[in-house]
Formats: C-alpha cells, structure tokens, sequence
C-alpha cells in the first residue's frame, strides 16, 4: 500500500505543477457536446440526451467534435475520462463512438453474402 500512496501524492504534486490533460474524440453522424453551467450535455444519439455534472477538479474545454480535460489529479481525471467513454464506446464495425484522440479501433470486417 506504501507504493500505492507514494505514487498518488507524486501524481498530485507533478499535477500542481503542470496540470494532466486528457482529450476525447466524438466520432458519427449527429454526435453533439453542450457545456450549460455546470452540466455536460451529450447528444449520442439515444432517445434522450446525458447531462453529467462537471466536477469541481476539472477544467472542460470543448471543440466541435473533441472534449479538452484538464486537471492536477490524475486518476481522477482518467476516471471521468474513462466514464464519458463508457456512455458510447466506439463499436467495431464503423467506429462510430468516443475515443481517446490517438486511439486506434480495429474495424472489422462485415458479413458478406455469397
């Protein structure tokens, strides 16, 4: 457990001096992202849209189709990541879901007749 603390509190001192950064993709057709207050409003698709409370820890920029994580805790920043990753995960057939900028998805092949 010594090693388990010491590696936490060295992610929190590295994260007060520079702040851990995370990025997420949106990728398909009518994938939409809102920030209203203190509310992430995601529009994946489902019959209805997902409003997240943003944690006090995080800093959220948003682009167009990436969502910008900033923090000086590390594990929890990758929680939450991990956590707005887990509403679409990206399928294998299209791809169509969130990732992790850089992350790379093997597509599989379809079906095919004979």
């Amino acid at each position: 457990m010594y090693q388990t603390h010491l590696a936490i509190f060295q992610n929190i001192f590295l994260g007060l001096a520079e702040k851990y950064f995370s990025v997420l993709e949106l990728r398909g057709v009518g994938y939409t992202i809102l920030k209203k207050k203190n509310f992430l409003v995601l529009n994946l698709g489902f019959s209805h849209k997902i409003n997240y409370k943003i944690p006090s820890f995080l800093n959220i920029t948003l682009d167009k189709k990436n969502i910008h994580l900033n923090g000086f805790e590390l594990q929890k920043l990758k929680n939450f990541a991990s956590l707005i990753r887990g509403y679409k995960s990206p399928e294998p057939y299209k791809g169509k879901g969130i990732r992790y900028l850089g992350e790379n998805i093997p597509i599989k092949e379809s079906k095919k007749s004979k």
